[in-house]
């Protein structure tokens, strides 16, 4: 059984800090386009 992923697994597979991952889940729109798209990315897979 795997586990779910978690914010410091985020951070370290889109290279970017933990408030870019916290501003990307919970307010996207001030987020560049760029990171958004990289952090979304790490969260699916």
């Amino acid at each position: 059984m795997t586990r779910p992923v978690g914010v410091k697994d985020v951070v370290r597979a889109a290279g970017v800090s933990a408030g870019a991952v916290s501003h990307v889940i919970n307010r996207p729109e001030s987020v560049a386009t760029g990171t958004r798209a990289r952090v979304q990315s790490a969260i699916v897979g």
